[in-house]
């Protein structure tokens, strides 16, 4: 097995259809840099290992893998002193 796989691999391994690995990066779901990387003139390669930390909401390189919207640089603080999507 490779270490890095294409779109429609990487939606083999997350049992999902390739449009939806694309509108996964669209919403910036899978990051560049910590869950795929593209080239110029290359089509994405996702890195395996950071694709299973994500699906079990691991750690990437040190970077906690999250959705958009659960990281605590875009949590809301609310009137009662919690923080809402952090």
């Amino acid at each position: 097995m490779s270490d890095y796989l294409t779109i429609k691999e990487t939606a083999e391994l997350l049992r999902v259809k390739p449009d939806t690995v694309r509108e996964r990066i669209y919403k910036g779901v899978f990051k560049q840099g910590v869950h795929y990387f593209k080239r110029r003139g290359m089509r994405p390669l996702f890195k395996r290992a950071a694709l299973i930390a994500w699906l079990e909401g691991g750690e990437v390189d040190g970077r906690r893998s999250t959705v958009v919207g659960q990281s605590k640089e875009l949590a809301m603080p609310m009137a009662r002193g919690y923080t809402l999507g952090g």
